[in-house]
């Protein structure tokens, strides 16, 4: 039997088949070499399938590729939970298939872990990576996570610090490492949210529970490109859609943990104001079912 690598890197695609080969190559130019990657193919149609198994023939050793059942497409967040159910890592790193990790991502994140064995979630900042285009006219921007750096942070502190319910940023999943037990504590990723809030869903759960280290390094590029899920799935009205279904899937979370209470819990509610009527309008809606009620009343005794 295989000794466990210390990472299992995970990466779910869907029909980015131009830019996957980039993404393996860097992982395979990390400077720390105790890894596995696992290709979890989320139905695609196009080259990317092809690519992913050419890499896992390449290095069998190293690289594997995984499916739904029929080649179905099942979404960011039960493609996350095949390559976790699968994985043999003690911790698990994310990486979509068409943004790239820096070289020495995961040998600093290595250095992290051994440094401070109470954590069970590391992050980093990352990079908007516009230039990969050359007619590009926006700059990178390298984005820091609003939070303490170079840290460890104590639970549920980052829940009250970054989006969605705090004014900080939230991490890129590429940067972020999660100890596999403690994604198994919290259940993995949720499945039912298939591209918009699969992230924050799952990072708020790890948020409530465990330990957190914050680095100020940058460890991956975030590409930004026309017809992405960010684009196509929170732009305009999509956006308070879709944050409204996860902040009550996140009340939901709580009120069933018995958390209806402390801090989390009254931002929460703050968040979901916007998205609730006020108690003048409930006010209004229960006078004018009541007229109705008295009306149908008279109109049925004449």
């Amino acid at each position: 039997m295989q000794r466990a690598p210390l990472f299992s890197v995970i990466t779910p695609f869907l029909n980015v088949g131009p830019y996957l080969a980039e993404a393996i190559e860097s992982v395979l130019a990390q400077t720390f070499d105790d890894w596995e990657l696992l290709l979890v193919d989320d139905g695609s149609t196009d080259q990317g399938s092809a690519v992913a198994r050419s890499y896992a023939q390449a290095h069998p050793d190293r690289i594997r590729v995984l499916e739904h059942p029929g080649h179905a497409n099942l979404g960011i967040s039960a493609s996350r939970n095949l390559g976790r159910r699968h994985a043999r890592g003690i911790w698990l790193a994310s990486l979509d298939g068409d943004d790239v990790l820096h070289t020495g991502k995961l040998e600093e994140q290595a250095r992290i872990v051994a440094a401070h064995p109470e954590v069970g979630l590391v992050m980093g900042a990352y990079r908007m990576w516009y230039s990969w285009r050359p007619e590009a006219r926006e700059p990178d921007r390298l984005i820091r996570i609003g939070a303490p750096e170079d840290t460890v942070i104590h639970p549920p502190r980052l829940l009250e610090l970054l989006y969605p319910l705090g004014q900080g940023t939230s991490p890129s999943m590429n940067g972020v490492l999660v100890r596999a037990d403690v994604a198994e504590k919290v259940g993995g990723w949720e499945d039912s949210f298939r591209n918009a809030y699969e992230d924050q869903a799952f990072l708020t759960k790890l948020y409530l529970v465990t330990p957190a280290y914050v680095s100020s390094s940058c460890w991956d590029d975030y590409r930004q490109r026309p017809g992405s899920c960010t684009e196509v799935d929170l732009s305009g009205a999509g956006y308070h859609r879709h944050r409204r279904r996860y902040l009550e899937w996140f009340e939901t979370y709580l009120k069933d943990r018995g958390l209806a209470d402390g801090r989390a819990w009254q931002d929460l509610q703050r968040a979901l104001l916007p998205y609730r009527p006020s108690v003048a309008t409930r006010a209004k809606r229960a006078g004018r079912r009541a007229l109705g009620w008295v009306a149908r009343r008279i109109g049925a005794r004449r």
